[in-house]
Parts: structure tokens; sequence; C-alpha cells
């Protein structure tokens, strides 16, 4: 299946590319742009994001958490773009497959961690 195109659309880097490839699988499982436009979210859908978000901002250790927690979802969406591959676009899965890191990388660019050096 070819690449979606890179949206340049504003935002952090990396947000219209994902938001491109979204939109792809989408319509490579019939939905499309309506599709997920008319979806209702459910509200515990939204607690982990939130819940994530406001550790973050704090910019306490617990951003370590996070961040190896980033490693872990890489980690699942490339076997969830191998277990997809032919099925429908997985640009989606592979794109944050390969732009996450390892617990030691995340270790290694967490402010937590340089404050203990």
């Amino acid at each position: 299946m070819p690449k979606p195109p890179t949206d340049p659309s504003p935002g952090p880097p990396g947000e219209g590319d994902a938001l491109a490839r979204l939109l792809a699988l989408a319509e490579s499982l019939g939905t499309g742009e309506p599709g997920l436009v008319a979806y209702e979210p459910e509200p515990g859908g939204q607690a982990y994001t939130a819940f994530v978000s406001w550790l973050v901002q704090g910019g306490s250790c617990a951003e370590l958490a996070f961040l190896a927690n980033l490693a872990a979802y890489g980690e699942n969406c490339r076997r969830l773009a191998g277990m997809l591959k032919g099925r429908c676009d997985t640009s989606f899965f592979e794109f944050f497959a390969t732009n996450s890191c390892s617990p030691r990388q995340a270790l290694t660019r967490s402010r937590c961690a340089r404050r203990r050096l």
C-alpha cells in the first residue's frame, strides 16, 4: 500500500504526519474521515491522556514512567503493524514503532535522570 503524504499542518513535529497516517488507516478500514469525525469517544478513553499530561507538566520523576511507557507503546505498534500487514494501511502503527525510543534512551532523555547525575 502506498504511504500517505505528510500533512504540513501546524503543531508539534510529526503530529500532522501522524494525522495523515491515521486518516489513511481509517480509509483502508472503510470508515474514512467522516466516520472519525462522527465517532463519540468514551469518557474513560480521555482519562489516560489527561493524567499523563498532568504528570508531565509537573516535570517530576513520573516522566520516567511515561517515557518507558512510550517505548512499550512503540513495541506494541510494531507488533500490531506486523499482524495487520496486508489487511489495511499500517503506516500509522509503523510511524510510532519507528519513532519510539528504548527504555535506556528514555532514561537518558529524562530531565529527572539528568538532575540526578
